[in-house]
């Protein structure tokens, strides 16, 4: 194995000696219990940095987050084209936000820095057997599970867990 030059090394260095083609990464957010009560009695407000992903949002909650859970496992259990990117790992999962400064080791397709920790980030995350390219995941319609919303109105309003 070759050393890595160390001479006038300052600060952090990021290597990355993996690098993986054709990885298909669907990204979406996805908000806690923990995370709204982690925000405090105000409620969680989202970044305004979520306008750089377009002013609309489609938004799954209460009991339609489980009914389209089970729609994307069946989807995924079967298709028999795709795989997770590592064996052993979960096609799909929550980032994991790590501090750039104190962590040390792997990122992954699962692991960010926390300068992005505004995104709650949930990933799928997978490679296909027969093609290259994007992949298409029919899932069939969503329409009964999802709201659209004007991503500034989200921005605006505060997320809460309703009381009971």
């Amino acid at each position: 194995m070759e050393e890595l030059p160390q001479k006038n090394t300052i600060g952090k260095v990021d290597i990355n000696f993996d690098c993986i083609d054709n990885v298909n990464i669907y990204s979406m957010t996805k908000i806690s219990d923990q995370d709204i009560l982690d925000a405090g009695e105000s409620g969680l407000f989202l970044s305004r940095d979520f306008l750089k992903f377009g002013n609309k949002a489609i938004v799954i909650s209460n009991e339609s987050i489980e009914k389209f859970e089970i729609i994307l496992k069946s989807a995924i259990d079967k298709n028999k084209n795709i795989y997770p990117v590592k064996k052993g790992d979960l096609i799909a999962n929550k980032v994991e936000y790590v501090d750039r400064d104190t962590y040390h080791g792997e990122i992954g397709i699962y692991k960010k820095f926390s300068d992005y920790k505004w995104q709650y980030e949930w990933r799928l995350a997978f490679m296909q057997k027969s093609n290259e390219g994007p992949f298409i995941l029919k899932l069939g319609s969503l329409r009964e599970l999802v709201d659209v919303f004007d991503t500034s109105e989200l921005i605006d309003t505060a997320i809460k867990l309703a009381e009971i």
